[in-house]
């Protein structure tokens, strides 16, 4: 190859490349710099989705519990209501053992069934909540125990005396669990008639008379000192 040609080679070269090779370098930094900003978008757009999913997630969670606290809450007045029930079952003339087995059976299945629905709805529960809820409990196991001691002796008539006693601090009982979701979510409060919930603590009405009060104490103080059981059925002696 002549010199002369060589050069002729390299000015077309020199002339011919910038404006090939310059446009080549231009769209490809172009479309570098576009999939980064694609791929920067798409980041975002992940981020705000995920985001999102988290604010979507935390509010189903949060309004899932305020449906359990007030599904538990609603139990547990529909349980005080029972409890007004089983009081006017024993009112009046309450004589013998079928009065008060009829009615401690009628309550007992409408305690079954709010206890369950109860027992679905307390997995969200605080630990405050749920010690109260127990306490509740506790409170009832103690009322049908003292119910059945008293149709044991056959006491009928002073069974109204003892369910007129644990009605108030049942509702108290209440009263507390409902503070408690309150702090929690002050949007309850509007939900939760606290004032009407305070009545419940009278859900029983007036003390029965002092003759039947005086009755039931004087048992009370008798069952509660029996002597307690020990191994193979022979009772503790008091001294």
């Amino acid at each position: 190859m002549s010199e002369t040609l060589a050069n002729n080679i390299l000015d077309t070269i020199k002339l011919i490349g910038p404006a090939v090779i310059l446009p080549i370098c231009i769209l490809w930094l172009t479309n570098r710099q576009t999939r980064k900003n694609k791929a920067l978008d798409n980041e975002f757009e992940l981020s705000k989705l995920t985001e999102s999913r988290k604010i979507d997630q935390s509010f189903n969670i949060d309004n899932e519990k305020k449906n359990h606290e007030k599904t538990v809450h609603s139990c547990l007045v529909k349980i005080l209501f029972e409890i007004q029930n089983l009081h006017i079952s024993l009112s009046g003339n309450c004589v013998d053992f079928k009065c008060v087995n009829d009615a401690l059976k009628e309550f007992r299945d409408s305690f079954k069934k709010y206890q369950h629905i109860i027992s679905e709805n307390q997995i969200y529960l605080s630990s405050k909540v749920t010690n109260h809820l127990y306490s509740f409990y506790n409170l009832l196991a103690e009322l049908l125990t003292e119910l059945k001691d008293i149709q044991d002796q056959k006491n009928y008539d002073i069974a109204i005396v003892s369910v007129n006693e644990y009605s108030g601090q049942l509702a108290n009982e209440i009263i507390e669990i409902q503070d408690l979701f309150i702090k929690q979510r002050e949007d309850l409060a509007a939900e939760f008639n606290k004032i009407e919930l305070t009545e419940f603590s009278k859900c029983c009405g007036y003390q029965p008379s002092k003759e039947l009060r005086d009755k039931y104490y004087k048992l009370k103080i008798k069952i509660d000192n029996l002597p307690e059981p020990i191994e193979g059925g022979i009772e503790k002696q008091t001294k």
